[in-house]
């Protein structure tokens, strides 16, 4: 007769439990996931660079967006289309068309122009109040 005692059965109880976690997290992660983001944010703040950066990893020098810069960046398995919207300020009443099709949104403030940071603090509070991105993760990006 063989003897089993409960701290054995927890044990493997255990070893399966734990390799089912363990393969149930890789399976989650190595799928293809895909994704939208907006980088906004003031003319000149530094938003097409760091685009570049995130996709290229390497510095680029650019001239200003005029309109929209769409962009793949591919992040492990995760595929995101960055959408770089001017932030001029006639253009900026484009990015609502955007709000509806994104899962995220990137805002871009340059520290080096500090008169500019009462205008890029309105935009700002101007995103916040829009109810399209209550839900939205929205990261501040001080640049410069």
């Amino acid at each position: 007769m063989l003897a089993v005692e409960v701290t054995d059965i927890i044990i493997i109880n255990c070893f399966i439990m734990g390799a089912w976690m363990s393969n149930f997290w890789q399976n989650l992660f190595d799928q293809k996931q895909e994704m939208r983001l907006a980088i906004v944010g003031l003319d000149e703040a530094g938003k097409t660079t760091i685009l570049y950066k995130m996709q290229l990893d390497e510095y680029v020098k650019v001239s200003a967006t005029v309109g929209l810069n769409t962009e793949d960046v591919t992040i492990k398995n995760v595929n995101i289309k960055v959408f770089d919207l001017s932030g001029q300020e006639k253009l900026r009443k484009v990015w609502t068309y955007y709000y509806s099709s994104i899962e995220g949104i990137v805002f871009v403030v340059d520290c080096s122009k500090v008169e500019r940071l009462p205008s890029a603090k309105e935009e700002l509070h101007s995103l916040l109040a829009n109810e399209e991105l209550q839900s939205l993760p929205l990261l501040i990006f001080g640049n410069k």
